[in-house]
């Protein structure tokens, strides 16, 4: 009987603990300023709402509290703000305005609980929950962060912070400054996704409006700085360099599907937000014309340019006697027929148009001046970017024998076919490539740098990399750096700084916000910083290739995706670490032989150094006379498979048969 009764009564304990664990777990937690508020009883949820103790919220608002027991009802008083809530009532009222809850006040175990996002913003705080884990934040008069702290408690790691005003920013921090890549969120709605310095908006991120208008680059000191692509709401896109979120020098407007270009001077601003538009420019692929609606379908092949252009006037209501006679214009662009003219739209202004007919398709390039001063003010610079049109149809393949055909055929849809030889940029750094959007110059420490970027679709290859090379000779500058691009490729190429072997800090093949990258049969050598670097890439192959001789180690990733290396072999580099990666996700090694890597002994260096990265899985490899003081750093996590370790200065790790 006794054991009986004691059974029971451990089991009734056993299960208010477990009660009081899975309550206590699933309990919101509220942080307001710098810390996280203690309730003396458990917030709950209600429908979705969240319901705390009143007068510890209250206390923390500002507020001085007030409780009417005969009538249950609390009173909440600040310089500002009068709120009156009575328990169990669907309304409230602030300043005498009577507001509909969603959950009214109610009390649990003798306590008052409140609906904790309604009197928060009754009394003008922000307020944040965040779905990840239940937590709520809560800012007034001060910055309110949640997250992860070093060993003396300063911000540092991953954590969100609110400000008073609703700006939110989710993402890393050191030592209390926001300083990596995150997300912010601002109150009207726009948003900014890339990376940071101390706390601005500083390396390659992705800005929208609310207007819908997206800018895709480069950023420093807040600002639009270097190399980027700016997306209208009309049909089109900006690419430009940004001097302090302006355009500078000549820019290009081109159709989201990269087929239509025009080049215009780059000070005018285009439909951008904040700014007076001098003008609005549309770029379209033809809307469905009425010559065409009984058909079905947009294959306009079968038509004349001159049947365009009357079914666009129909379509339009444009009146002929609107139209400029002298102005009109019968042509072809790159092979393409056109026809060009000039209307006065019955809202005044003036519209110089351009139909373009591409095969199936066309094209309708539309420039409003919104007055007659305007138009004759700026008549030379339109006339610039209308006469300034490229058509870029189909896929071309290209055979270059030098450096300068090489700078000319770079661009999207194009593969590039380098006779047997050696490609010396440095030898055309002064070479004017203003011509080619895609490329540019940059000044580096000793030298020029070319960068490519913009890019669909481009395949550089030879026949046999033992033939073929391209080289630099100045140590500060990447061999090949791609920014912005999607779909490279490179085959059967050597690559490296030549002609002397020393420390550099340039890398041989750069990546930044690419995505698409094959890299195959390739040959990357040093005195190159590291084989291959990348930022913000998504889907890279490195396949049959070799990374050698490389002055600080083999690779350097950091925020990258889907990344397999299969049958490569990385050896003779020295220095540093040889594979470093920050943050990055779904790697394979595969068939990949590791081999005489060392680091100096002036440091003690990883073979694997990882931050924050997910599982890296290393299937069928061999690691042979590697000098580094250790296979991987404590954190980091890497599955091996079916290895092989010999005479290395590091331990051989525990081999597993979980496969990726």
């Amino acid at each position: 009987m006794r054991f009986k009764l004691l059974t029971a009564v451990l089991f009734g304990v056993l299960c208010m603990i477990i009660t009081r664990s899975l309550v206590f777990a699933s309990t919101p937690k509220v942080y307001i300023g710098n810390e996280e508020v203690v309730f003396d009883v458990y917030p709950i949820v209600e429908n979705g709402r969240t319901l705390v103790p009143l007068r510890a919220i209250f206390e923390k608002l500002g507020a001085t509290v007030k409780w009417d027991e005969k009538t249950k009802t609390v009173t909440a008083v600040n310089e500002d703000t009068e709120l009156i809530m009575k328990i169990g009532s669907k309304t409230a009222d602030i300043n005498g305005s009577t507001i509909k809850l969603d959950v009214p006040a109610k009390i649990v175990d003798s306590r008052t609980l409140v609906p904790l996002r309604f009197v928060s913003e009754s009394f003008g705080a922000a307020v944040y929950w965040d779905p990840s884990d239940s937590g709520i934040l809560i800012s007034l008069t001060e910055p309110t962060y949640k997250g992860e702290r070093n060993t003396i408690q300063a911000i540092n790691g991953s954590g969100i912070c609110l400000w008073p005003d609703g700006t939110r920013y989710e993402g890393e921090w050191v030592y209390g400054n926001m300083h990596g890549k995150g997300i912010m969120y601002y109150p009207n709605g726009e948003t900014y996704e890339g990376h940071l310095w101390n706390n601005q908006l500083s390396g390659t991120g992705k800005y929208t409006w609310n207007t819908g208008d997206i800018y895709v680059g480069e950023w420093s000191e807040d600002y639009r700085n270097g190399i980027g692509t700016y997306c209208n709401k009309n049909s089109y896109k900006i690419v430009s360099d940004f001097s302090y979120g302006e355009m500078a020098g000549a820019s290009y407007a081109i159709s989201n599907d990269d087929v239509i270009e025009l080049m215009f001077p780059g000070t005018w601003y285009f439909n951008q937000p904040n700014k007076d538009d001098i003008l609005s420019l549309y770029i379209e692929e033809g809307v469905e014309l009425s010559v065409k609606k009984s058909q079905g379908g947009k294959d306009y092949s079968s038509l004349s340019i001159e049947d365009i252009y009357q079914s666009f006037l129909d379509y339009y209501e444009i009146d002929k006697s609107r139209v400029s006679a002298t102005d009109l214009k019968k042509y072809t662009i790159d092979g393409c027929e056109a026809i060009k003219f000039t209307y006065k739209p019955k809202s005044g202004g003036i519209v110089k148009v351009i139909l373009i007919k591409t095969g199936k398709k066309y094209y309708s390039i539309n420039l409003f001046l919104k007055n007659s001063e305007l138009a004759s003010t700026y008549k030379a610079d339109s006339d610039l970017i209308m006469n300034n049109i490229k058509v870029n149809t189909g896929y071309k393949e290209i055979t270059v024998s030098n450096v300068q055909e090489l700078l000319d055929s770079i661009g999207s849809n194009r593969k590039i076919i380098l006779k047997p030889g050696r490609y010396n940029l440095s030898e055309y750094g002064n070479y004017d490539v203003s011509d080619n959007r895609h490329i540019k110059w940059v000044d580096t420490y000793d030298g020029k740098e070319l960068i490519i970027y913009d890019v669909n679709n481009l395949t550089i290859e030879s026949k046999d990399y033992k033939e073929t090379e391209i080289s630099i000779e100045t140590y500060y500058s990447d061999v090949l750096s791609f920014k912005f691009s999607k779909g490279i490729t490179l085959n059967n190429i050597t690559m490296g700084h030549y002609p002397d072997k020393g420390y550099c800090a340039g890398d041989v093949a750069s990546f930044d916000y690419c995505s698409d990258i094959s890299i195959n049969n390739c040959d990357f050598y040093g005195c190159g910083t590291y084989g291959i670097s990348a930022i913000d890439v998504n889907n890279m192959l490195v396949s049959g290739s070799i990374i050698r001789d490389c002055s600080y180690g083999i690779m350097d990733l950091g925020y990258c995706k889907s990344i397999n290396f299969e049958n490569n072999i990385f050896k003779d580099n020295e220095e540093l670490c040889m594979v470093n990666m920050c943050r990055c996700e779904d790697i394979l090694f595969k068939a990949c032989s590791f081999t005489n890597n060392k680091s100096s002994s002036t440091y003690s260096c990883n073979m694997f150094e990882l931050e924050r990265c997910g599982i890296i899985y290393i299937n069928d490899s061999n690691f042979i006379d590697n000098k580094l003081q250790s296979l991987k750093n404590k954190d980091s996590e890497i599955i091996f498979n079916n290895c092989t370790f010999k005479n290395n200065a590091f331990s051989a790790p525990e081999v597993t048969s979980k496969m990726k």
